[in-house]
């Protein structure tokens, strides 16, 4: 009887520590999670599964040691991620965007649209530029999320959305603007957006500048290389080169102008 007991107590604490192994690596593979959180979830994923290889011979008293500290890990894990600290909650709207943009220029992507949805979700429909640029904010935000060699057609296509809500909401907004443009020549569906992205960068030259250089892009020859850009994948050369020949006049040693330049020379 007491070997049935010990048999059926390792039995269990074999499959709870398979459960939980499963568990983590599951939210170990979601997206939006930081690196941090995903490294953490990684390593109790890897020690439940050698706990579930290992337990038959380990004394039961330990085995049941074992299972406490993975699920202590899983709460850690689970309770002091990414989640909003109770702080992030009481910050005004216009410190949540500021908040937002610091998010993202430090590449924590998850944690500056968490900062730019605290702001819609108060919906302080008196402050209608807010709004707007806390869906700008998200529509750089999951842009950045996109990145890579291969960009995530997902995040590019929710980005493009909340471009679009910010400048339905504010059309002052030049970085909404520059933001939509930057999605449409990345993702090059077509000649028709293009030719939108074109319109797009003539509207953010026209309209607000307070909301540019905030990130990412640093002078309006910055937004010059990207009409440049556009006008190459479109294969009008020569305007490309007239938009070259605008960002150098401003600035002589743009990157992109001059990477431009060269496949121009080609």
């Amino acid at each position: 009887m007491t070997q049935y007991k010990r048999q059926a107590s390792r039995f269990n604490a074999q499959v709870f520590c398979s459960y939980i192994g499963k568990y983590i690596f599951f939210m170990e593979s979601k997206p939006l999670w930081d690196k941090d959180r995903q490294a953490a979830c990684g390593t109790v994923y890897k020690l439940c599964s050698v706990l579930h290889c290992f337990l038959h011979p380990v004394h039961f008293i330990l085995r049941f040691a074992f299972c406490f500290l993975c699920i202590t890990s899983c709460i850690l894990i689970l309770a002091c991620g990414s989640d909003p600290k109770e702080g992030d909650l009481n910050l005004t709207s216009e410190e949540s965007i500021k908040d937002g943009w610091e998010q993202y220029k430090a590449g924590k992507y998850e944690l500056a649209i968490q900062a730019f949805e605290r702001v819609l979700n108060r919906k302080d429909e008196n402050n209608i530029s807010l709004l707007a640029d806390a869906n700008n904010g998200l529509g750089w935000a999951y842009m950045g999320f996109s990145g890579g060699n291969v960009p995530n057609q997902n995040y590019m296509a929710r980005g493009l959305e909340k471009f679009h809500e910010a400048i339905k909401l504010d059309n002052t907004n030049a970085d909404a603007w520059v933001g939509k443009a930057c999605i449409l020549i990345i993702r090059r569906n077509s000649q028709d957006e293009l030719n939108e992205a074109i319109n797009a960068i003539d509207s953010a030259l026209k309209a607000n500048s307070t909301y540019m250089y905030r990130h990412d892009y640093d002078s309006v020859a910055d937004i010059y290389a990207l009409k440049a850009q556009s006008y190459y994948y479109l294969g009008d050369l020569e305007k490309a080169r007239s938009e070259v020949d605008k960002v150098l006049a401003i600035e002589k040693d743009n990157d992109a102008a001059l990477a431009m330049k060269q496949l121009l020379a080609d």
